[in-house]
């Protein structure tokens, strides 16, 4: 239940930007985005899946298994960033997020909306990172011949650097109000997928969370 009310939390905080920036166009004389209502459409969607497997399950359900395209859950996941960053934009400290794609167009086999929910917790952690200060969130995709490398990477403080720190245990948050399970969802989805989640500072300053997971290979028939 904790999951569900994390993840509802996430999608509820896109709508809401979403009906605020609806709101001052409409008090503008200007027509709302068609984009940013479908991306509310899909926030809601999200929201409504979760209750109802919630329902249904009692809890996080096992993951399916599928392939998974990359690129279209990257570009998605960077959109309801997007949204959400124009929040910060209208409070005078822009965010920018950027995309970057290398090397073939691979998938993995796994269940989209959990590793839809990790990517947005990962990216969602950056952006609370950068606060007021502003900056750059980027969602870097990288497959080679065997494991597919997605990096997340902010010019935020970072992770503090304090021995025996583990910034992805549950229930620990460096944010007022923070409920601490962004990062452990986000580790428990990428291993129940047969891959890895580091969490690490970046030399040139931020933060980056670097995930490694295998590619799919379809069964030859």
């Amino acid at each position: 239940m904790l999951y569900v009310a994390h993840e509802a939390k996430t999608a509820l905080s896109v709508i809401e930007v979403v009906l605020s920036t609806t709101q001052r166009s409409v008090s503008a004389g200007r027509l709302p985005s068609l984009a940013d209502l479908e991306t509310a459409r899909t926030a809601l969607r999200r929201a409504s899946a979760l209750l109802e497997g919630a329902l249904a399950y009692g809890g996080v359900r096992p993951p399916r298994r599928e392939a998974v395209n990359l690129v279209e859950l990257m570009g998605a996941v960077a959109d309801l960033v997007r949204v959400a960053a124009r929040a910060c934009a209208a409070a005078g400290h822009p965010v920018e997020v950027t995309e970057q794609y290398a090397g073939p167009r691979g998938t993995v086999e796994g269940d989209r909306a959990l590793l839809e929910a990790a990517l947005l917790n990962l990216a969602f952690n950056s952006l609370h990172a950068l606060g007021t200060r502003g900056g750059t969130i980027g969602l870097h995709l990288r497959c080679d011949g065997e494991t597919v490398e997605i990096a997340i990477r902010d010019t935020g403080p970072g992770f503090p650097e304090v021995p025996g720190f583990d910034p992805a245990l549950p229930f620990h948050s460096t944010r007022e109000n923070g409920l601490g399970l962004g990062l452990p969802i986000a580790r428990a989805v990428i291993e129940a997928h047969d891959g890895t989640l580091t969490l690490r500072n970046r030399e040139e300053g931020g933060a980056e969370a670097l995930i490694h997971l295998p590619l799919h290979r379809p069964q030859e028939t």
